[in-house]
């Protein structure tokens, strides 16, 4: 085999394939003796042999010492840090700039300029300072006394002047909530928890970008809440809980979360739903696929249970219509965590000045009507629209499904259905880029859809042999509503 012919199976049009580039996988397809014939094992990781297989370098072109990956993941740098220098902008790197030791003390411990303030006059960052100024036996100043002459220079932020010792005797001896020592110090509860955490009292988290995302659009529309906290349903944690609403947030990572290969249970999700349920705590478990590319309509969803919504419109005023499917379809892509549905669904919506503010997609059959989809607006607030259109829909029978992720069912309660089944536990797949329902990947399908398929393995080794990932959400009910 061919250096190029090996590179090939671990590419798609797109370049390497990360999942490809790990040791499990050259395994089971017996590759890694042919990497081990291309490049050593003493070269460095099984991602950077295979880089330096198909771009080559990996060595200084003035000492020959081993080289970083180059931050567009093509290749490696061709200098180390100690010869590395940029010639397109004519200056040495950050590491052998030449700056005044005497004056930089000057201007941080005497004029008390920040350190970024005092590294940018040099060209080079903050840590970078931190580091020359510690070789020398200086030390940065601690971030209480930074505080505090910040506040007298008139910076607005950070402005909360906290003693630490103080903050911990409250909060441990004295039994003080975080969310009262925020309102004793006039902060956020986000503060005094992240400062607990550098004093070593609470844990430290480091979030995720999918938390960050969750925090903006609780920061944009002044939702109070506490982040990683262990206190709402102990011992298990939830990300966000949402002080003022009684309503919990979960960030899911679709490879963090996962029940292969990252062994979180069966039950692990339906565990935290039951336990919000015991404590009267609305839990919404966003997955990372969703809150990446369905931003909106998770806000919406926020917005909708605080009843944030900018309009709210009562289903009497508003008018029944008839949808076709691509008006049934653009709805819920816009509005709907699913997207639009099948295309043998029907559609009913309500509108009010021309504008589709709620809609429901349906099958009927047999006199059994099975609801498909329901959502409303991104903009607007419906109180009984999910009535009406029930009302509307033909059929002795109608059933539908919940998913105990994003519902806990009142919606259904509320027009009547009951509640026939339940789930612990729903599974699917994941190719860590989106969450595949399992159907589309039923054993007598594999052959045709995986690249690698061994007819004696099961469905689950196949899908998992292929990169996969498995994941087990939180459960599902069934509801019926018998007219």
């Amino acid at each position: 085999m061919t250096k190029e012919e090996f590179v090939s199976i671990l590419s798609d049009k797109k370049g390497l394939v990360a999942k490809r580039c790990t040791e499990s996988w050259l395994e089971k397809r017996n590759l890694l003796p042919t990497l081990n014939q291309f490049v050593d094992s003493s070269f460095g990781s099984i991602s950077d042999r295979i880089r330096h297989v198909k771009y080559g370098g990996g060595w200084c072109d003035v000492c020959g010492a081993r080289t970083k990956p180059h931050p567009s993941g093509e290749g490696f740098t061709k200098h180390c840090k100690l010869h590395y220098k940029s010639d397109a902008v004519g200056k040495p790197a950050h590491n052998r700039v030449a700056f005044n030791l005497s004056e930089a003390l000057a201007l941080y411990y005497i004029h008390q300029l920040s350190a970024v303030e005092v590294a940018e006059k040099y060209g080079f960052s903050n840590v970078t300072l931190a580091n020359r100024l510690r070789e020398q036996g200086f030390e940065l100043r601690p971030h209480q006394e930074n505080q505090l002459i910040q506040s007298r220079r008139g910076y607005t932020k950070p402005r909360i002047i906290i003693d630490r010792s103080t903050l911990v005797y409250q909060y441990q001896d004295q039994g003080l909530s975080m969310k009262f020592l925020a309102m004793e110090y006039g902060c956020h509860v986000e503060t005094i928890r992240r400062f607990l955490a550098q004093e070593g009292i609470l844990a430290q988290y480091n979030r995720s970008y999918i938390e960050d995302i969750i925090a903006a659009i609780l920061d944009k529309h002044h939702i109070n809440y506490v982040a990683n906290s262990f206190e709402y349903i102990r011992p298990k944690q939830i990300d966000f809980y949402l002080t003022d609403f009684n309503v919990g947030i979960e960030c899911n990572g679709m490879y963090t979360h996962s029940f292969h290969p990252m062994n979180k249970t069966k039950d692990y999700h339906f565990n935290k739903y039951q336990a919000s349920v015991a404590k009267g705590i609305k839990l919404f478990q966003f997955w990372e696929d969703d809150i990446v590319s369905r931003t909106n309509i998770i806000e919406n969803i926020i917005l909708n249970t605080c009843k944030l919504n900018r309009h709210k419109v009562g289903a009497r005023k508003c008018q029944l219509t008839e949808l076709d499917w691509h008006q049934l379809a653009k709805f819920c892509e816009a509005n709907h965590l699913q997207g639009a549905p099948a295309k043998n669904v029907k559609g009913l919506g309500l509108v009010i000045d021309d504008q589709l503010v709620s809609a429901v997609g349906y099958n009927y059959q047999n006199d059994v009507t099975i609801i498909r989809r329901f959502c409303s607006s991104a903009s607007y607030n419906v109180p009984g629209g999910f009535s009406k259109l029930v009302s509307a829909l033909p059929g002795e029978i109608i059933k539908t499904h919940s998913s105990n992720d994003i519902s806990d069912g009142n919606l259904y309660r509320l027009v009547g259905f009951g509640e026939t089944s339940s789930y612990k536990h729903d599974m699917w797949y994941t190719d860590f880029k989106s969450i595949i329902n399992r159907e589309k990947f039923m054993k007598a399908k594999l052959p045709k859809l995986l690249e690698f398929y061994d007819g004696s393995k099961t469905e689950q080794e196949n899908m998992i042999l292929n990169g996969y990932g498995i994941i087990y959400k939180s459960g599902t009910k069934t509801w019926v509503l018998e007219r």
